[in-house]
């Protein structure tokens, strides 16, 4: 019997990561609950281009520190794949709505770490060995996921690269473009300038949420004066 696909996207409104904005705090994923949901982003159950742990988290990274709000309706299809054909193929809709819930969740308690201990964040990385025993973190899949994310604030970058602040972005391009270390010879030189990058990730996030701190609450404080002069807004009903 073939399993029955559901397509509907959850409308849930994952908290905005600005300054004054009320925040709904949710329970903290459980350490099961975060190998649950790597294994199912790693398993047949996905698409080949499906993101992994690693590759969610940088995402959702540069999609909460961004200037705007953005629906999980609009953000959620990019974690499957590119296209409407790599949502997987759900056994249930319990099945659907557990595996969203463990993705908004963890989205949640992101937000609560941007927002109020940025000076403890840390990537998702994925450790490596090297051909002599040594291990190193891989920051491309992080990296690559993130500029995917910035996708939603576009618009934003030209002015952001012409500023101090646009360094930020260095890094992490850096690593999700890397090519230095495809040939033997560039090898070791490759895994040492990795790490140089994946070193600056924390400062740079935290640079890019200030830069866009401002933005958020502007764009904020426009959105409260628009619903405040909608017809009958503030009226009881």
């Amino acid at each position: 019997m073939s399993k029955k696909k559901h397509k509907k996207s959850p409308e849930p409104t994952v908290p905005p990561p600005t300054s004054g904005a009320e925040f709904v705090e949710l329970p903290l994923l459980a350490d099961e609950e975060l190998d649950e949901l790597a294994d199912f982003l790693e398993s047949d159950r996905v698409g080949r281009n499906c993101m992994g742990c690693d590759a969610l988290h940088g995402y959702l990274t540069a999609i909460l520190i961004g200037p705007e709000t953005i629906m999980p309706s609009v953000w959620l299809p990019h974690v499957w794949g590119p296209s409407g054909a790599d949502e997987p193929e759900w056994e249930s809709e319990a099945q659907f709505q557990h595996i969203i819930s463990l993705i908004l969740s963890l989205c949640n308690e992101m937000v609560e770490m941007l927002d109020f201990e940025i000076e403890s964040f840390e990537p998702w990385l994925y450790a490596g060995t090297t051909l002599t025993g040594e291990e190193y973190l891989a920051g491309e899949q992080w990296a690559a996921a993130f500029l995917h994310g910035t996708q939603f604030w576009s618009h934003h970058l030209e002015t952001l690269r012409s500023r101090p602040e646009g360094t930020a972005l260095v890094p992490i391009e850096k690593l999700a473009r890397a090519t230095f270390w495809v040939t033997p010879a560039g090898y070791h030189k490759g895994i040492m300038k990795r790490q140089t990058y994946v070193a600056q990730l924390p400062a740079s996030v935290a640079t890019l949420h200030d830069y866009f701190m401002p933005i958020r609450e502007q764009i904020l404080d426009q959105k409260l004066v628009l619903e405040a002069a909608q017809p009958g807004a503030g009226k009881a009903h």
